[in-house]
């Protein structure tokens, strides 16, 4: 979750995403990368990843 927050944030602070939609794309991420309950440090790495490109994915379709 950590992730998408801070790629939303980057994205609203540069004005590419409003503020309701922040929420939206926290919500979707979290829903699309699959939570691991003990992850090792490679598959947080991992899920880190996928999260972010997956939340950059949604901030580049709505702006």
């Amino acid at each position: 979750m950590n992730a998408a927050n801070e790629e939303v944030v980057n994205a609203f602070l540069r004005n590419r995403i409003g503020f309701l939609q922040m929420t939206e794309v926290i919500e979707e991420t979290l829903a699309k990368v699959p939570f691991q309950a003990k992850p090792s440090l490679k598959d947080y790495y991992h899920t880190d990843a996928l999260a972010r490109d997956y939340a950059a994915s949604l901030i580049n379709r709505m702006g």
